[in-house]
């Protein structure tokens, strides 16, 4: 029987490599995850995602962000890139780099058949 090693990471590890690199990563619990290309319909979709609660939200204090906004959950056990985000009120980062965003209060990840199960 073959078995397949998995090296775990440190969120902060990994948020120091994902500073670093050329492409973009997702964590979660310990492991890291290479982010693909999107399709166009998935930009389409996104991007009309996006511009829709641009408009709706535009006379509140609600921010719209795009697929380059890193997310961190709770407990630091996921790190990701979603597809739109919307975040209210006092934007709260993780740290000096002020590029992980800790308080979205809205998250749209548009799903294909290689990521729904994920």
């Amino acid at each position: 029987m073959v078995s397949q090693l998995t090296t775990q990471i440190a969120p902060a590890e990994y948020l120091e490599l994902e500073r670093k690199s050329a492409s973009k990563n997702e964590y979660l619990k310990g492991e890291v995850f290479a982010m693909t290309g999107a399709s166009l319909r998935h930009n389409l979709i996104a991007g009309n995602i996006f511009a829709e609660l641009k408009q709706q939200l535009k006379q509140t204090d609600c921010k719209v962000l795009m697929s380059d906004m890193r997310v961190a959950a709770p407990g630091a056990t996921l790190y990701t890139y979603p597809d739109v985000v919307v975040v209210c009120g006092e934007v709260r980062l993780e740290d000096e780099q002020f590029d992980t965003l800790l308080n979205p209060c809205l998250i749209i990840e548009v799903l294909s058949k290689s990521t729904a199960a994920y």
